[in-house]
């Protein structure tokens, strides 16, 4: 009988980076687990069925949410920061409530390539650890997140190292070759809620990326992964260049056509963590520019497979001629970094597929392929009596109890 599951993250608002991480997820439980029958909330419910070809429904839908619980044999958090209360506090809460409702209706849960924090709110922090103490399998996407949970009290034996999902893409080889130009790629982020910060960065930004075209002939090319958030940051910035810039049409198009366009940039100045893999994923050699933890653990990551040294330096805050400096070295070096990117890119991109090849046999354990009907509680006190000796059907893998609720409790 094939099984429903239910997966939950931050899709259908077009950030390609998210989006990214749901087609990697679903063409890797087609593959391991192809009995299952998924099912996506999303914000743009059309969109995603069509894009995926799945079924989905609202993500704002408690009733619909409520009746596919009802009838999944797993509920799954897909990849992606989404317990953090640095972007949202809401959404935090708005996650725990599914994982609320899913032991409600008593579902095995999952969480699968989960980046975890920060968490400022010590209230939040202790909502997260308790609900996830009852979750039956995590899945961290780096050390850091692993770390801060034990740290936190969670449960050691839940936990498992991961990857980002994301790093299980690979670059499709095209009839035509895909030719370098001199591009410089820029993926923009806003750099906090601070009016005064926010000013000062666009100058600066401008100020820089004006100075990169004048000093190594690269056109600036913005990539806005995200366009509903990254589009007027990125068009403030372009106002106060005097060089002349592209603006990429990212928004629709297809995870490939959006990776062909980033391999024929030279170099790419990232703040937001998919664009810099998705350099990675092309070769293009990459300065971080974020104080993002997410974005300091996938540098590292990269700097052991690399055996080099990659420029991540803190935004906002930095002055331009530390930013130059760093893209004059980058270009400086740039064979050699572009050399050893491909096999480091292969490296990782077999790890993190070898992690959710082990991350779908531990779904596979925790599956429920068939839920008791409501009227099967309502036997005779005789019958009742006569099925206490009967063993259970089925258990859950990483618990000797048996569920209770959960207490109550992005990107």
């Amino acid at each position: 009988m094939a099984a429903r599951v239910l997966i939950g993250g931050y899709y259908g608002f077009g950030n390609i980076g998210d989006e990214a991480l749901l087609s990697v997820l679903l063409e890797k439980l087609r593959e391991c687990l192809p009995e299952l029958e998924p099912v996506v909330l999303s914000h743009d419910p059309e969109w995603t069925a069509a894009e995926y070809k799945v079924e989905a429904i609202n993500r704002w839908n408690p009733f619909k949410i409520w009746g596919e619980l009802g009838r999944a044999g797993l509920f799954l958090l897909g990849g992606g920061g989404l317990l953090q209360d640095v972007t949202s506090f809401r959404s935090t809460l708005y996650y725990l409530g599914l994982i609320r409702l899913a032991a409600i209706r008593k579902v095995p849960v999952a969480l699968i390539g989960q980046g975890i924090g920060p968490l400022r709110s010590p209230l939040l922090r202790r909502l997260v650890v308790g609900h996830l103490r009852r979750v039956d399998y995590i899945m961290v996407r780096d050390e850091r997140s692993r770390e801060l949970l034990e740290a936190w009290g969670a449960d050691r034996g839940q936990l498992v190292r991961g990857y980002d999902l994301a790093l299980g893409l690979a670059l499709e080889p095209s009839s035509e070759e895909q030719e370098r130009r001199d591009l410089l790629a820029i993926s923009l982020k806003e750099p906090g809620r601070d009016k005064r910060v926010r000013t000062e960065f666009i100058t600066e930004m401008a100020a820089v990326i004006d100075e990169v075209h004048r000093r190594f002939g690269l056109r600036p090319a913005f990539a806005p992964l995200h366009p509903r958030e990254d589009l007027r940051l990125t068009e403030e910035v372009r106002k106060e260049m005097a060089e002349e810039s592209l603006v990429l049409d990212l928004e629709g198009l297809p995870l490939q056509e959006v990776l062909k366009l980033l391999s024929q940039a030279r170099l790419m100045l990232g703040m937001r963590l998919h664009a810099l893999e998705f350099a990675l994923i092309c070769a293009v050699p990459f300065l971080a520019f974020s104080a993002d933890p997410k974005v300091e653990e996938f540098v590292k990551l990269v700097e052991g497979a690399l055996g080099l040294e990659v420029s991540l330096l803190k935004a906002p805050g930095v002055k331009g001629e530390r930013l130059l400096a760093a893209l004059g070295h980058l270009l400086e070096e740039e064979a050699e970094y572009r050399a050893r990117l491909i096999p480091a890119a292969l490296r990782l991109r077999e790890e993190a597929t070898s992690s959710l090849e082990e991350a779908c046999r531990r779904l596979a354990e925790l599956l429920v392929l068939e839920r008791p009907k409501v009227k099967a509680r309502r036997r005779r006190k005789g019958r009742a009596k006569a099925s206490q000796s009967r063993p259970r059907s089925r258990s859950r893998s990483n618990s000797n109890s048996s569920p209770s609720p959960r207490e109550h409790d992005m990107t």
